[in-house]
Parts: structure tokens; C-alpha cells; sequence
């Protein structure tokens, strides 16, 4: 009898302990369940931007190609996108998804408009409410380039190219197949660059020249390759090359008036003509000859129409402008040259006149602001803030940072209600030190006006 009650006492045991066991993995199990609801996950597809911009595309014309991103949302909850920036130079983000719904596919979209040959290397960044990746950093390329396709080995190709241009071209050994059919042994110049570099793979190699350093005249380039094939040819490749010297135009201005490919400037209200030096240079190896300056809205003039610059020489051009109105102006020039990068080089030009007084503040200007962009931006730890005030009676100008969810970050006016910018214009350089990365926007503000623009920080 007592051994039957420690068998019945045994196997109680036991089935409390499974009972137990189930219960706590049933419970675990709904935890788990309950954890993993209401959240997105962002999925980036490639993991990579290598974007292409190719001026002599398969078919002749200009091709671009992966200039696009495709993002997925793998969660169970909606993935909102806050944002999208791109620091990829000659590449600019063309649209985003506002929001992906679980289990469906977006595409980040880019463009680019007469990009100049080179290669260029960044990050595009996306801001989104996944909890894990609540900023994913896509490490990007972009290669603009212009093709020259040449479809018979071995063979003589010529090809004129410009002082400081990049080539890439492809050199067709044999079609349709899908081996390594060879490798190059040898390349006579520096300047000459083989894709891939330890062998052919499939039927065609890539060729890239790069004239930064050459001096004009003719070389002639000779790549010898060695089949593995017995039904593709050996032998030397040879291509003729003719290096064109080129003029180079660069327009210089004084740091204080703008940043680079930007005039910013300001003045007081006059009766007489406001008069500005620009400084034009050739740096290039040809005579520059500017045919044309014009603006698009015919605010601006200059003292010279038209003018010849040889190598390495300068010439100051004045840039003119008059207005019994105070107020900010705006207006793109246009320089027309022999460049044949920058054949048709645009400015935007920023103009705010009447924004401080005289002496004895016998002369008042309306309340007028002028916030230039923030430079750089986006930025890693600070960027610099110009802006003008008009000349007013009373009241308080000042200068604050905000977070994208309103909240203030920083005042640059040395407190909301403090001491007030004087009239004219002031540059703020803003430290962003303990900041995280993210969208920022800085809001000048006048008792009668405001003004914002949007910054992005990026660690």
C-alpha cells in the first residue's frame, strides 16, 4: 500500500512539472508574440548604391544605370521613412517613400543632371521609425563616364580626349562567352587602368584613361594580351590617343561675399551704382575666350561683354547693381566660354540692400531678413549661419535650432529673449557637440518675419 502511494505520489510529480513546463513555454511563447508586434523593420536592397551615368551608352545615347534603391518592409507594423539625404557629389535624391506597409516594397529614386566625369563616393542616409536601424547609412559610388565600345581584336582604335578628362571604354574579345578567355601582360602607361586587373573574365575587359596629368600631343597605348584559347587571337592591342589642350575657366570672389558656386552679398541703400569685384583666371592650357556674361532676370550687369584670357592670366570683372528699393534680389548669372566642361557656367547671385543706417539713424529700412544656406550641410560637427537684419525701431531678432520634433536645441541669440542681433549682417558658426545624427532646422525670426532652412547632421 505505501508503495502504490509513492508510484501515485511520483507521477503527480511529474505531471504537475510538465503542466508547469507548458504553461511557462505557453506563456513565453505569447511574450514573445507580444514583443515582436508593432515594429518595423527596414530591409535595404543592395546594401550598396553603385550608380552609373554613362554620355555613350550601349545604344549611343546617354544611360544611367542602379540609380535606384529598393527598400522593404520585413516588420509587422508600418515603416514610416522621416527622411532621405545623399552626399554623393553630381547625385541628388529625385523621390522617397513617405511609408512602407508590412510585407511591401519601395523604391528610393536618384538623379543626376550633366554630371562631370569622375568618381564619386558618399553615404545615403535614411531616417525611419525602425527601431533598430532608426538611421541606416548605405555606403554609395557613382561613376560618370563616357564609353567607347570597340567590337574586333586585335585592332587600332584612335580616340581624342580633352586634357583632364576620364575614359572608360570596353574592348570586346569574344562574344558570348563566359570563361576567363585571357589576361593583358603589359600596358606601356601608368595612365591606363585594366578591369579586372589579374586576368579577362568573359568576353570583354574594361579600359579606363585618365588624362588629369597629361600634356597635349599623341601617345600610343599598347596592351598586350595572351589567349588561353586556342580560337581567340594573341596579340598587341594599340590605341592611339590624342590629347586636346583645353582653357579652364575659374571665377574667384573674396570668401566674405559667399561660398564656392554662390555670391552672397549685401549692401546699403545708395543713390549710386553698388559695384563688386569678381576675379576670372584661365587654368587651363588654351586661350579662354568668354563670349558672353549674362543674368536671368536683368538685375545685374557687368563692365566686360566679352574678352580673351591667355594661359594662366586674370582679369577683374565688375559686378554691378541699382536700386532705390531696399530688399533682397535674386538673379543667376551665366558665363558663355570656351571651356568644354563649363561652356555654360550659372552663379546664383543673393543681393540684400538697405539693411543697415546711417550714422545719426536718420534713414529706416523695412524689416527685411536674408538667411543664406547653412554651409556645409549636410555636416559632422559645425556649419556656418550668415544672415542680415534690416534696420528697425524696437524689437527683439533671434536665432534657434529645433529637433524634427519641435523641441529646441540650441539658441544662438544668447537666449530667446536676450540681448537682440543689431541691424546688418552676422555670421554664426553653430557646434553641434552631443547632438546625434539628424534633421535640424534653424529658424531666424524678426518681431514681424521669420525665415527657416533645414540642416542635417550627420556623425
Amino acid at each position: 500500500m505505501a508503495g502504490a502511494k509513492t508510484e501515485w505520489f511520483i507521477l503527480s510529480r511529474e505531471l504537475t512539472m510538465k503542466a508547469l513546463f507548458w504553461t511557462l513555454t505557453g506563456l513565453a511563447a505569447i511574450l514573445w508574440a507580444g514583443l515582436a508586434q508593432g515594429q518595423p523593420r527596414l530591409v535595404v536592397e543592395p546594401d550598396s548604391l553603385a550608380a552609373l551615368f554613362d554620355y555613350v551608352g550601349p545604344d549611343g545615347s546617354e544611360y544611367a544605370e542602379n540609380l535606384f534603391l529598393r527598400l522593404r518592409n520585413d516588420g509587422d507594423e508600418d515603416l514610416r521613412i522621416d527622411s532621405v539625404t545623399c552626399d554623393v557629389d553630381q547625385l541628388e535624391i529625385a523621390r522617397f517613400p513617405d511609408s512602407i506597409e508590412p510585407g511591401q516594397q519601395a523604391l528610393i529614386s536618384f538623379n543626376t543632371f550633366n554630371p562631370e566625369l569622375g568618381h564619386y563616393e558618399g553615404t545615403v542616409t535614411i531616417f525611419s521609425n525602425d527601431p533598430d536601424h532608426p538611421q541606416l547609412e548605405i555606403p554609395a559610388t557613382f561613376d560618370v563616364i563616357r564609353s567607347y565600345r570597340i567590337f574586333s581584336f586585335p585592332s587600332t582604335f584612335e580616340l581624342t580626349m580633352y586634357s583632364g578628362e576620364i575614359v572608360r571604354f570596353s574592348l570586346v574579345l569574344n562574344d558570348n562567352v563566359e570563361e576567363q578567355i585571357g589576361y593583358i601582360s603589359e600596358v606601356n602607361y601608368e595612365f591606363v587602368g585594366i578591369m579586372p586587373p589579374e586576368g579577362v573574365v568573359g568576353d570583354s575587359i574594361t579600359i579606363t584613361i585618365d588624362a588629369n596629368d597629361l600634356d597635349g600631343g599623341v601617345y600610343e597605348i599598347e596592351l598586350v594580351f595572351h589567349a588561353d584559347r586556342q580560337d581567340v587571337l594573341s596579340g598587341v592591342f594599340i590605341i592611339v590617343l590624342f590629347i586636346e589642350e583645353a582653357s579652364d575657366i575659374d571665377i574667384t570672389w573674396p570668401d566674405s561675399a559667399g561660398y564656392p558656386n554662390l555670391i552672397d552679398l549685401n549692401f546699403p541703400q545708395g543713390d549710386e551704382r553698388t559695384i563688386f569685384p569678381l576675379r576670372f583666371l584661365n587654368v587651363g592650357s588654351l586661350d579662354l575666350e568668354v563670349d558672353r556674361i549674362s543674368f536671368e532676370n536683368h538685375l545685374f550687369s557687368v563692365n566686360l561683354g566679352n574678352f580673351v584670357l591667355g594661359v594662366d592670366e586674370d582679369r577683374q570683372v565688375e559686378l554691378r547693381f541699382w536700386t532705390d528699393l531696399p530688399g533682397v534680389f535674386e538673379d543667376t548669372m551665366t558665363v558663355m566660354s570656351n571651356d568644354p566642361d563649363e561652356w555654360e557656367l550659372k552663379i546664383p547671385v543673393y543681393l540684400a540692400v538697405g539693411l543697415w543706417v546711417d550714422s545719426d539713424n536718420s534713414r529706416l529700412a523695412p524689416c527685411t531678413l536674408h538667411f543664406a544656406p547653412p554651409f556645409p550641410n549636410p555636416f559632422n560637427s559645425n556649419t556656418k549661419i550668415t544672415f542680415s537684419f534690416a534696420a528697425i525701431n524696437s524689437g527683439k531678432q533671434t536665432l534657434a535650432i529645433y529637433d524634427i520634433q519641435g523641441r529646441l536645441v540650441a539658441d544662438l541669440s544668447g537666449g530667446l529673449g536676450g540681448t537682440p542681433y543689431a541691424a546688418g549682417k552676422h555670421k554664426v558658426v553653430w557646434e553641434a557637440t552631443g547632438l546625434p545624427s539628424a534633421i535640424y532646422f534653424l529658424r531666424l525670426e524678426s518681431p514681424n518675419q521669420f525665415l527657416s532652412q533645414k540642416v542635417v547632421l550627420m556623425r
